[in-house]
Formats: structure tokens, sequence, C-alpha cells
């Protein structure tokens, strides 16, 4: 044979190798599946049950938009709700129950179960994600298989907090309302305390509650007793709004009494437990809901005319962008759901997770940061005429 001709045959034999080569390759990328499931944890009882039915809205109407799409890598998804009545225990039995047969897991818990049931994920090396969690150190320390969407509290409450300081020189002394029962609100307060501390501002006054109290006069007594020129709430939507009635009710309305709430506060819950008496109040917070983008406005809209709502919480987009997170991952890994594949695809698709960069979310873009959460823009807003609207954006540090 020809040196020629050696060549030639050299390379068809090399073509016809590398096509079949290329033929498998495809054929182990095609997904074995007929449908995706993501199974979700979330609140269907209990007292956060209101908050599981913003992360079921959200996530439904992702998943239907997806879906009408052409689903994730072709197929559907299919989503499978898991009750979590804030209930740590309960966490820590759905994560042990999918630690052997999820690709990825929607964990829509919160501070106190993520806590308990992160270290499961971590254990079992299954991607779990959560939109309610905004506790950045649950994340960080169950690297490297937990994730959170929600901002840094302590950051997006610490920013937004100095911006008002900042228009707000007169105040020298704060009086807190605090919820106890969940470390979110500890790890909010840690991110307010070093701007007070900076500004030279005395906290004059605490009161404590638990999440599903109903009265509060006794600490609006307590806090008006000591005068403070500034109101810090650290609490749920429902709680506080109940607790800015009370205020109105005593004679300290927020509309003219200093109030600063953290992201937890926004809900639905404060606007029909406060009514009017929430003008005035001013939140920080990393969701803004008077986005001026098309798509966003569709989505605001459409949740308060289903919902039938005022405002909406900052869970709710975080939610729905938990859904478009998870596909984009399981498309760069280019999954297949082979059960016998699970662990490699698992560790695939934590491995984009990770280097998740300028994700285009539904409230604004954000990248996933070292720790397992992002950060985002804080921003300022204030209840006016019925919503919050936007007083400043603060980028947190």
């Amino acid at each position: 044979m020809s040196g020629r001709k050696l060549f030639s045959t050299i390379v068809a034999i090399a073509l016809a190798l590398s096509l079949v080569a290329g033929g498998f390759g495809c054929a182990k990328a095609t997904p074995a599946v007929t449908q995706w499931e993501v199974p979700v944890f979330v609140a269907m009882t209990g007292p956060l049950a209101f908050l599981g039915e913003d992360i079921q809205w959200a996530m439904n109407r992702a998943a239907t938009e997806i879906n009408a799409a052409g689903g994730i890598r072709g197929k559907p998804v299919k989503l499978t709700y898991y009750d979590s009545p804030y209930d740590a225990a309960r966490a820590v039995t759905l994560t042990r129950e999918q630690a052997d047969k999820a690709l990825v897991i929607a964990a829509q818990v919160t501070g106190v179960e993520a806590e308990a049931a992160a270290p499961v994920a971590v254990t079992a090396k299954v991607p779990w994600i959560d939109a309610i969690t905004n506790a950045s150190t649950t994340f960080e320390k169950n690297r490297p298989w937990t994730f959170g969407l929600s901002t840094d509290p302590g950051a997006s409450a610490g920013a937004a907090l100095k911006r008002l300081l900042a228009d707000n020189p007169q105040v020298k002394t704060v009086g807190r309302l605090m919820e106890v029962s969940d470390q979110i609100f500890l790890i909010e307060w840690n991110g307010m305390k070093p701007v007070l501390e900076a500004a030279g501002i005395k906290e004059v006054a605490v009161a404590e509650h638990k999440i599903g109290d109903i009265e509060f006069s006794a600490a609006v007594t307590k806090i008006k007793a000591a005068n403070p020129d500034l109101v810090l709430l650290l609490t749920a939507p429902g709680e506080g709004g109940r607790f800015v009635a009370e205020m109105a009710k005593q004679g300290m309305p927020s509309s003219t009494k200093l109030t600063f709430a953290t992201e937890d506060f926004i809900g639905p819950e404060a606007v029909s437990a406060a009514g009017a008496a929430l003008e005035g109040v001013y939140v920080g917070t990393a969701t803004f809901n008077a986005l001026d983008e098309a798509k966003w406005q569709a989505f605001y809209q459409a949740y308060l005319t289903e919902k039938k709502a005022t405002t909406m919480a900052y869970w709710t987009p975080v939610a729905y962008d938990t859904l478009y997170v998870i596909k984009h991952a399981m498309e760069k890994a280019q999954v297949t759901g082979d059960k016998a594949k699970l662990a490699t695809e698992r560790e695939a698709i934590r491995a984009e997770l990770e280097k998740l960069k300028d994700f285009p979310g539904i409230n604004g873009v954000f990248s996933m940061g070292s720790g397992g959460w992002p950060f985002k823009t804080a921003y300022l807003l204030k209840f006016q005429g019925g919503d919050f609207v936007k007083v400043a954006a603060a980028a947190p540090k």
C-alpha cells in the first residue's frame, strides 16, 4: 500500500471512530426519563402555610412556562410538594427520604429547618437549594452541597439601614421588636448592629416575641415608654403588622415615629394586619416590587391579581427563580436522569450551581458567591399609598 493510500485509510478510520464515539456520546447525553421530578419541601400546614402558598404559586408558574417552552432537555418538569410545616425534624426526614433518589432538592424551608436538614444533604451529596432561608451561615457551614438564593439578610438590612440613617441624622436611640424563634432575625440584627454602633446610636428597649403571637400591647407599651427615635422590626409580616397596628392604637403611628423593618416583614399579611397604620414604614430588602422590567411587572401583576394581594413578599420571586436555576444547572450539566449515574450527575449539577454567574433572575441579575449564597443590591423602601416604593438603592459590602 502506498504512503498516500495508507494515510487516507488512517484518516478514514479515525473519522469513523470519532463519529461512532460522538454517536455514543450523544446517546449517553439523551435523557433516560420521561419527565424530571423535582421534590419541593414547603410549608403547606402550620403557622407558615401562607408562605407555602406563595412558594407553590411561584414555582408552578415557572414550571408551566418551562414546560410550554420545551421543558428541561426536551422533557417536562414535574414538581412534587412535601409539607414541611416549620418543623426541623420533618425537614430532616424529608431530606433523608430523597437522599437516594433526587437529582436536586428544592428545599423551600426556614432557617430553623435548614439548620437541621442541610447537613443531611451534605452527607448524601445531593444539591439542596433554598429560596426561603436567607441565613448565609447555614450555607457556609454546609458547603459544597447547599445553596441559598436569597441574599444575606444582614448585609441587606445593614446597607438599607445605613442609607436611612444618612437621611435622618436626628436618630440617637432605637427600640427593637425581635422575633426569637428563628435564627434569621438574629442574623439580620447582627448586620444592623454594627451600623448603629458606627453611628453612635444607643438601643434603649427590646421586646421579644415568637412566630404566631397575636397580642402586642405589652411589647408596644415597653418600647413606647423608652421613646426611641427609631423603631426596628425584626419579625414576620403578620406579627409585624399587628405590632404596627398596636403602635398606632397607642398613639405612636409609623407615619410620625420612624420605623424600619427587615425584608421578612414584607407580605400581604403585614398589609392586612396593619391596614392604614402601615403608612410610612421603611423596609430594607433585596427585592424591589416596582422594578421597571416587562417580565417582572407581568409576574408581579399576575401575583397581585391571582392572589388578590396588595404586595408581594421577597420569597415569591426567589422561589420562581429556583426552578429556572435548577433548569440552568441541569442543562449545563447535560444530565440524563439515569439512576446508575445519580452520584455523577448530582456532582455535575452542584458544580454548575457553584459557578452560577450573571443569572437573569426575575428581580435582577445575580451570581453565586463562594459561601453558597448571592449578594444582591439592597433597596430602601417606604410604604406609601398602598405599596412599598423605592427610596434608594444601596450595594451591600
